[in-house]
């Protein structure tokens, strides 16, 4: 080839591949000429520059004399799978001024696809990075591999750990959390742009020392949303003294609710008694208002003639065949009609029902349990429970478990059950030791989630409650403590849902002299931390997008599989786009 790289080609063929050039988006590049290896699939793409002058990178002088030329083999994008190489050719120029040491320099054109020193065009290695910053490096090879390009999981982490990280200084609301290396042991901090929802710096610690150090270097922010943690609190004042401080709301909630749950906990004795107490002294609404009725007797209506029973199914196959047939329908088009065999629609077209014997419902029991019918009977009548029938029965010989007994005597007398439930009447200390065993069995977290939200366990669409929620409703109206906490609690979290932020003093009035110490502990620290409570109440900022943020990160640890060092987390962190 020549000098200019284009070689023995025509003009008009250049001409014409300026536009595949161009489709293919190889911006200022020749298509030279293309070929395809028929054994492995790969297409290899000769190209070079449009231009006729280059530009030293050192003094900035166009040069338009040609020194050599050399050829760079350079991957790119895959073409419907195929492999994409492509020869560039590439020239070299006479710098036209002397540098510092007198002598005129040779440098090699820039090609504006690929860049220096690179093997690959720039947009094959933005499709690597972006690929390599969703998934894990080993992932990020496998499925560059089955889109064409070859590259390994180290050439992966190279690009990440090349691409620069955006500094963002002129960010002005920003949400803090903190991020656990290892829960309960190590915790770092993020911080989140609230504006465009994205990640823009993860530290190592979440000391005070550090976060102000971040602040100092963003003068600009104004909103800082957080958790009430009180290092956050202290370094946001003093690196973003002008920044406006808000509490999450939801954490306020988390915090009242812990303490809540402690309370219970330590008071769970005096809880219960209180609510025994009660119990036997009043009328429980949860307990079934039954009135019972020892004179009436439920009696053991056994069915006659049930050992020539057919089955339900079996009848209405027999009237619908009659009816088909008594239609003109034959026997084969009755069995298509109705998807039966068709030996089954002949014997029902040509024999009446009780003939056909093999048809009854088989009750092999009955032999067992014939000669204790009226045995059976005598019990019922009395209004004995299934259970104590059957212990009589096993002491006088039957062998069968209880189970099959209970199947049945179901069959012959269903509701046997529910009449004696509703004559005979309940027991009523019984069902009160039920209760009293549901509350001993229930957590002080169970108990504390149900009294901060008395709507949790009521249905939306029917306003049913469940019964833990109505015992809790009950241990409220009974339990004099139980009722106080969840007044302090709705009351709260009724301010906090309000925009008036001079609720807050009210409800802080009511329960500034409180004899709980939790609850004390509690108002002592939303009085530190006034003014960011106030705001919370105020504006419409939360820290829900950073805990959003929080359960991401745990995704990059998961792709990194817990080897990689801070500095690849936190590139994943920040410049991936999903989790």
């Amino acid at each position: 080839m020549s000098e200019n790289a284009i070689g023995n080609k025509s003009t008009e063929f250049i001409r014409k591949n300026i536009g595949i050039g161009n489709l293919l988006g190889l911006k200022n590049l020749t298509i030279c000429s293309f070929s395809l290896d028929k054994d492995t699939g790969a297409v290899t793409i000769e190209a070079c520059s449009r231009m006729h002058s280059a530009t030293c990178p050192t003094c900035g002088a166009i040069s338009w004399s040609v020194h050599s030329c050399y050829v760079r083999n350079v991957a790119d994008l895959p073409i419907s799978g195929r492999r994409v190489t492509i020869l560039l050719h590439t020239r070299r120029f006479r710098c036209p001024h002397p540098h510092e040491d007198g002598r005129k320099h040779v440098f090699s054109e820039r090609h504006e696809a690929v860049g220096r020193y690179r093997r690959r065009t720039r947009r094959t290695e933005a499709l690597i990075l972006r690929t390599a910053l969703e998934t894990s490096a080993r992932k990020a090879e496998h499925m560059m591999s089955l889109q064409g390009v070859d590259v390994s999981d180290t050439t992966c982490l190279r690009l990440v750990m090349r691409e620069d990280l955006p500094d963002n200084p002129d960010v002005r609301r920003i949400g803090i959390d903190d991020w656990s290396w290892r829960r309960g042991m190590r915790y770092g901090t993020q911080i989140v742009d609230q504006d465009t929802g994205k990640t823009i710096a993860l530290l190592k610690t979440r000391s005070a020392a550090d976060i102000r150090e971040w602040l100092e270097r963003h003068r600009k922010v104004e909103v800082i949303t957080r958790d009430r943690d009180r290092g956050y609190g202290s370094a946001c004042s003093i690196g973003a003294p002008n920044a406006r401080q808000i509490a999450d709301k939801f954490h306020l909630s988390a915090n009242l609710s812990e303490r809540i749950r402690n309370i219970i906990r330590d008071e769970r004795v005096s809880v219960f008694t209180s609510y025994a107490s009660w119990l036997q002294a009043n009328e429980s609404s949860l307990l079934p208002a039954v009135t019972p009725e020892p004179g009436l007797k439920v009696q053991f209506d056994r069915r006659r003639g049930y050992e020539n029973d057919i089955s339900d199914k079996n009848r209405r196959d027999y009237e619908l065949v009659r009816l088909l047939r008594d239609k003109g329908m034959d026997v084969r088009e009755i069995a298509e009609r109705l998807h039966i065999d068709r030996n089954r629609a002949w014997m029902f077209c040509h024999c009446r029902l009780d003939e056909l014997r093999h048809l009854r419902k088989p009750d092999g029991k009955r032999a067992i349990y014939e000669r204790f019918i009226p045995q059976i009977t005598a019990m019922c009548d009395k209004g004995m429970p299934l259970q104590k029938v059957y212990e009589v029965l096993r002491k006088a010989g039957i062998r069968e478990t209880y189970g099959k007994f209970k199947y049945w005597f179901n069959q012959y007398n269903p509701e046997y059950t529910r009449k004696r439930k509703e004559n005979i009447g309940v027991d009523v200390e019984r069902l009160k030791k039920m209760l009293l065993d549901k509350l001993a069995g229930m957590s002080p977290g169970t108990i504390a989630l149900y009294v901060t939200n008395p709507e949790y366990g009521v249905d939306k669409r029917t306003g049913e409650m469940s019964l833990t929620a109505r015992l809790v409703g009950e241990l409220a109206r009974a339990c004099p403590l139980i009722g106080y906490l969840r007044n302090a609690a709705t009351s709260f979290r009724k301010v906090l849902g309000g925009n008036d932020e001079r609720f807050l003093d009210v409800w802080m009035d009511k329960y500034k002299h409180t004899r709980q110490e939790e609850l004390a502990s509690f108002w002592n620290g939303l009085l530190d931390d006034i003014d960011a409570v106030k705001n919370a109440i105020k504006y419409s900022y939360t820290n829900g997008i950073v805990e959003g943020k929080n359960h991401r990160l745990k995704n990059k640890k998961r792709e990194c599989y817990g080897r990689a060092g801070f500095e690849l987390l936190r590139r994943k962190v920040i410049l991936s786009n999903y989790g």
